[in-house]
Formats: structure tokens, sequence, C-alpha cells
């Protein structure tokens, strides 16, 4: 995108943004540069309700290691900060929060493609890895937002939302995307499994999944995304348990069938804030490059 808005404005716009739309969350950090929001959000002691977004983040990386590509300006590179909580809760909390955010801007549904992975088109638009400690858990969500074209080995993996024809400023969609992970995050269990069925891409499709040394591969009849998945394999259901399960592949997943009346609006916020160093001392008032 040519015109986009400057780095300057996203501190005041995302402070006030959590200021007037979010519950849990309450300070916003913006950092010019950062191998990751993950390690920086560690490396600054970030406590639960803080926010660690980067303008760019080189080096990122996701679930079982998986490396982020350096997208430039070209995606979202966020980490949110909260208290710990059970694994799989958090992880269909922020998959509906993402969710519900991306289309917000989108204007159409998206998939989540169990545990947490946004998908559309049967490519991946978005990922997030949680991890905890004692003390907190970090929410790290990337999302495709301008890229036009992908290395040979993402090209039928990856998709963006300049893919979609949909081009949006990364700062607005952050402004989308910060009140609605704070929203689903204070869902019941109730409520997040009926918007996670909403949008649950498995269903139907033809899966792997690993438990330990063992890998199951068959047709996902059904979905509970805080409890695990059963599928149709050799002629009998097998219930694989979401603690230790892992997703391995999936093909011919569905396409989301959510009622797109109900995507939810998400306005513009505009506030004064401050953008911190990567230190653990006191915010500073302007954007921190935080090489090196």
């Amino acid at each position: 995108m040519s015109d986009m808005i400057a780095v300057e404005q996203w501190p005041a716009r995302l402070q006030e943004t959590i200021k007037q739309r979010c519950a849990m969350l309450r300070r916003v950090t913006v950092l010019f540069e950062t191998d990751s929001t993950q390690r920086s959000a560690q490396r600054l002691e970030a406590q639960p309700g803080e926010v660690i977004v980067a303008w760019r983040q080189t080096s990122g990386h996701g679930r079982l290691g998986r490396r982020w590509a350096d997208t430039e300006h070209d995606g979202i590179a966020v980490t949110i900060v909260i208290h710990p909580d059970n694994c799989e809760r958090l992880a269909i909390a922020s998959a509906v929060g993402t969710a519900r955010g991306v289309e917000a801007v989108l204007r159409r549904p998206v998939g989540i493609k169990w545990p947490n992975d946004i998908m559309v088109q049967q490519r991946k638009l978005a990922g997030i890895l949680i991890e905890q400690s004692d003390s907190t858990a970090l929410i790290g969500i990337g999302i495709n937002v301008s890229q036009r074209q992908w290395p040979d080995d993402l090209s039928h993996r990856a998709i963006s939302l300049a893919q979609l024809e949909s081009m949006v400023d990364r700062l607005v969609l952050l402004e989308a995307l910060l009140p609605a992970i704070d929203c689903a995050l204070q869902m019941d269990d109730a409520q997040l499994a009926e918007e996670f069925a909403k949008r649950d891409a498995l269903r139907g499709a033809t899966a792997s999944f690993r438990i330990g040394a063992q890998t199951f591969t068959g047709r996902v009849l059904g979905v509970d995304p805080m409890k695990g998945v059963t599928i149709q394999a050799e002629g009998e259901q097998i219930w694989l348990p979401a603690a230790t399960t892992t997703l391995v592949s999936a093909e011919k997943m569905a396409a989301p069938g959510l009622d797109t009346n109900r995507i939810n609006d998400s306005k513009n916020a505009v506030r004064t804030a401050s953008a911190a160093r990567e230190t653990s001392g006191p915010s500073q008032s302007t954007i921190h490059d935080s090489k090196g």
C-alpha cells in the first residue's frame, strides 16, 4: 500500500482504541522494528493488559517452531499479554477474536482451521502462537495484509487481504483487531463454541493428526474446540483429545457458513498515547527503533 498511515500515528490511535473499546487491554507499545513481538514482550517483561505492536517484524515464529517470513510492511505482527488460562480456551478465543477483527474490515466470513489458523479459500490468512509462563500468556498474531506475491512454497498455502481485494491499512485493521480479541477473551465457553462453529473449516475435511508418535488420518466428523476432534477412519470413529493432538494436514476444507449480516463493524478511534522503548524502563513518547 503506497499511502500507509505513518507509524508516528500508531501509538495515539491504538491507545485511544483500547481506552474506548477494550476492557482487558490497557497499554500499547509500538516498536519500529523488532525480531519478534513475542520476544519483545518477554524482554520488556510486559504485564497482562499490555500490547506489543511492530511496524516491522523480521524473525517471527509460529507453532511447532515454524518461522514467519519477514513481510516488511505488508503484514501485522502483534502480541497481546494476558493472565494465564486454559491452553485450549486461549487458542479458541484468540482465533475467534482474530476472525471477527478480520471480518470487520474484509466484509466477508473467514474460516478457522482448528485450533487457530484463519483461512480463506483454503489458504492461510492469519496465524496465532500462544506461549504461557506462570505469570503471563502471550498471544502472538500475524496477519497477511498487503502481499500480492508469495515464494513458491507459500503460493498455494497463503493469502492476503489485498489478494481478496481488501485494501486496508494495517493501522485500521489493528483498530478492529484489538477490541475483537478483547471481546472474545471475555466470552464464556458456550459463546466461544458457537462463534467457532460458525467458522469451522475443518469439519468434513480429510485430515491427519498426530498424538505422540502416532498419526491418525480420516474424515473429520466434528470439532469440539476446547475438547477435541472426532474423525472417521477405517470404518470406526476415533476421538482425539485437544490437549495432546496436533493437526498435521487437512484437505478439502469447508468454506465458512457465517451470515455476513452478523459481521460487526469496527470503527476507527484516535487518541494521544506513548510508545515505549524496548527496555523495562518507563514508556517514551516516541517510536523506538529496537534493532540491535
